[in-house]
């Protein structure tokens, strides 16, 4: 059952086929869009899926969720904060993703109109890091995932989204 009513993507056989034998690792895996991400990265018979996130509850439980889709899709746990810049580098060092899908960002208006700085440490600071870290390691695509709300920022939280 659809709770939500959105409509459906279905992606094509040339985007699995670009991310088959791959390494991809997803930022904010743990979250409502990085969780789904993953789950539909692990029917697309990536080598290797490295799910990035701060939350180890959910992390774990997405790790779980995931390895239950494709036992043949090597899954890394990475616990870390975007907003570390070196530990987000040390972890892209060692797994070597090809392509980053970088869903990490603070996406509540409300949170993030009484919390401003947080937004600007996540939504700004958390993407350099993960760009320079993907581009460290080698990665040749990085896809950020962003929202609506930066289209026309009316809020904190829409103008670190666009910018």
């Amino acid at each position: 059952m659809d709770v939500l009513k959105r409509p459906h993507t279905v992606l094509g056989d040339d985007l699995e086929g670009f991310y088959r034998n791959k390494c991809v690792a997803i930022t904010g895996a743990a979250g409502s869009i990085g969780s789904a991400l993953a789950e539909a990265f692990a029917r697309f018979d990536c080598r290797r899926l490295v799910l990035l996130d701060h939350f180890d509850h959910g992390l774990l439980d997405v790790v779980e969720r995931v390895g239950r889709i494709d036992r043949r899709v090597e899954l890394v746990d990475a616990l870390c904060d975007v907003r570390d810049g070196e530990r987000v580098a040390r972890w892209f060092d060692r797994v070597r993703p090809d392509v980053v899908i970088h869903a990490a960002a603070l996406k509540h208006v409300h949170l993030g109109e009484r919390h401003p700085g947080e937004c600007v440490l996540t939504n700004l600071v958390g993407v350099r890091n993960v760009l320079a870290a993907a581009q460290g390691a080698g990665a040749s695509a990085f896809t950020l995932v962003s929202s609506d709300k930066a289209a026309s920022p009316v809020c904190v939280m829409g103008a670190t989204k666009r910018l």
